[in-house]
């Protein structure tokens, strides 16, 4: 670039003067020539005008040149627009919200930077992985340019068809598009009804996708599916051509587990219907094991409600196919009846350091099935020191860890397993899981449970935890006042002096509790006052008052309160006007 004198404004200004002057020398000087045609003049005088635009543009490119951010290395340029991909993307035009927009050119997102400066859009689209993110929300047209943009680089295909309406845009394009570009697809996200995948379908049975890394593909409507409205998935998929497939995602989809056997997966995740109106026509656990015998990368396996009904004879005993291994696995999510879970965990050996959430349904008479895998995989651990109860009087949920987790909220549990079953089965249900379990060594509580559950019944539960310092209760209309008073009470020792049942216990949190009811927050006060006092009390999301958390502070050593005085009315209106009552006439 050449540099500019220090006269250079008006230089500048007598130079385009004199090339004006010199470019319509004929009709400025003297005796100049009149047009002959106005219309053909203006024409004339439109292209000049054309022509010194481009000119401004150039002086602009090479003032912008001068700017210290375009100075940079392409590279870096390059990175920051990376960067900017992540967090500025497209908008769906069809969103009500996006129509709001004040200036329509946010829908583009980062592609804005393109319309910039003539070295920021020349860099963007010298660099075809800038533009591997197909973006189908904005339409045919961005479509096509970013396909092309993309030229042979390994792209990005995610979309979501609408759920609930027809989908307005040419479904036989985008399944043309998805053929295409297959071969150089690297992602693949499907999420569309079954109507719309039957049309797409075939688009991923006509070759082979030797990029594809990542594959998801979701049924967006499965509960309102009719019989026959859940499609198979095709043993040919990808014309059995994936040799660099790492995760899976099928979820609502009919299939055999040998279509989904893949060598190279290391994410695996099943979701079937939990209220599937042809549970038999799945494929039984022998199939799967055989299937996960032959994917021996797995770390992480989820399988979701994908199994038919076991047998009528079936025992905790039987024999399905071979124990296989899963010797990576690190996370292991099963959730389906609670006897096809027990046979299951009979058959799959993995780490004794894998995450576990096992979820079962109907645990009526089941519990047998599983239980005895419970109280292996609780040996197989460090001891416990945490332990999480929530659930109602048809679900229970068990969290447990190894980690001192005062907050459980923030922790991370090494298994997670989850009941559902009939009415009035949630304390002899909470009775086996404690008998199957060593709680010596727990010394953090959480109890979400809402069954009224009374000081008695907690005792058999946790008569066992001795060592309970710190204890989360969450909602007081589900029993925890008397989970309060099992750990506020006092035994009398051989000397005759009274003692703390639970030594150790130093610190109370209670959650969602409405304390202005009276009953309980008098009946807690009580209980603090004939103990002795506590280290810490927190109180969150708690109707209660400046004055009231006063009184606490009285009796406790320090009380840590959010400052909010919630209203938990609506989830005490039922209690407002029967057991509130009865309790407050029994004080």
């Amino acid at each position: 670039m050449f540099l500019i004198g220090t006269d250079s404004a008006l230089s500048a200004l007598e130079y385009w003067s004199e090339a004006e002057k010199s470019r319509f020398n004929l009709q400025d000087g003297p005796g100049g020539i009149e047009p002959r045609d106005p219309s053909e003049a203006r024409k004339m005088l439109d292209l000049e005008m054309e022509a010194v635009e481009l000119v401004m543009s150039s002086l602009r490119t090479r003032c912008n040149a001068l700017v210290p951010v375009n100075r940079l290395p392409s590279e870096v340029l390059v990175h920051v627009f990376y960067l900017l991909r992540r967090i500025y993307v497209p908008l769906k035009k069809r969103d009500p919200e996006v129509a709001k927009l004040s200036v329509p050119s946010q829908i583009i997102g980062w592609v804005q930077v393109t319309h910039v400066c003539r070295q920021w859009r020349n860099v963007a689209l010298e660099n075809p992985t800038l533009w591997s993110d197909i973006p189908f929300i904005l339409g045919d047209r961005w479509t096509t340019e970013f396909f092309a943009r993309s030229q042979a680089a390994p792209i990005v295909i995610d979309h979501n068809m609408p759920r609930y309406i027809p989908w307005t845009g040419d479904v036989e394009n985008f399944a043309t598009s998805v053929a295409q570009h297959l071969w150089r697809t690297q992602e693949l996200g499907l999420i569309a009804t079954p109507a719309d995948f039957a049309r797409v379908l075939p688009s991923l049975v006509g070759g082979p996708a030797p990029l594809l890394e990542k594959a998801v593909i979701v049924h967006s409507t499965p509960v309102a599916a009719p019989l026959d409205g859940l499609l198979v998935w095709p043993p040919d998929a990808f014309s059995r051509l994936v040799p660099r497939l790492r995760h899976l995602r099928l979820w609502f989809w009919r299939f055999s587990w040998e279509s989904i056997t893949y060598e190279t997966l290391v994410h695996l995740d099943i979701k079937g219907l939990d209220v599937d109106p042809e549970p038999t026509l799945r494929e039984g656990l022998g199939l799967l094991l055989a299937a996960l015998d032959k994917m021996p990368h797995l770390e992480v396996l989820k399988i979701d409600d994908v199994l038919p009904p076991p047998p009528p004879d079936a025992t905790p005993d039987s024999v399905c196919g071979p124990t296989i291994t899963c010797p990576n696995l690190h996370t292991f999510h099963l959730s389906d009846d609670i006897r096809n879970c027990g046979l299951a965990l009979n058959h799959i050996v993995v780490p004794a350091t894998a995450d576990h959430q096992i979820s079962c349904t109907k645990s009526d008479n089941g519990c047998a099935f599983v239980l005895p895998w419970l109280h292996t995989r609780a040996k197989q651990l460090p001891p416990l020191r945490h332990l999480s109860f929530s659930g109602d009087s048809t679900m229970l949920m068990m969290t447990a860890s190894h980690t001192d987790v005062v907050y459980p909220r923030q922790g991370k549990e090494p298994f997670r397993i989850k009941f559902v079953s009939e009415a009035g089965l949630l304390l002899p249900l909470m009775q086996e899981i404690c008998s199957m379990v060593s709680l010596s060594d727990i010394e953090t509580f959480t109890s979400a449970v809402d069954d009224g559950l009374s000081a008695e019944d907690w005792s058999t539960i946790l008569g066992e935890c001795k060592r309970l310092r710190s204890v989360e209760v969450n909602a007081f209309h589900g029993g925890g006042i008397y989970i309060c008073e099992l750990l506020l009470a006092t035994t009398i020792s051989s000397e005759g002096r009274g003692e703390p049942l639970y030594p150790f216990f130093e610190e109370l949190m209670i959650v969602n509790v409405h304390f202005r009811l009276g009953y309980e927050f008098d009946r807690l006060l009580e209980l603090l006052e004939r103990r002795q006092p506590l280290k810490k009390l927190i109180i969150e999301y708690c109707s209660i008052d400046a004055a009231l958390v006063d009184k606490l502070r009285s009796v406790v050593d320090m009380v840590e309160w959010d400052g909010h005085e919630h209203d938990q009315s609506e989830y005490y209106e039922e209690d407002e006007d029967g057991e509130e009552d009865e309790q407050a006439e029994a004080s």
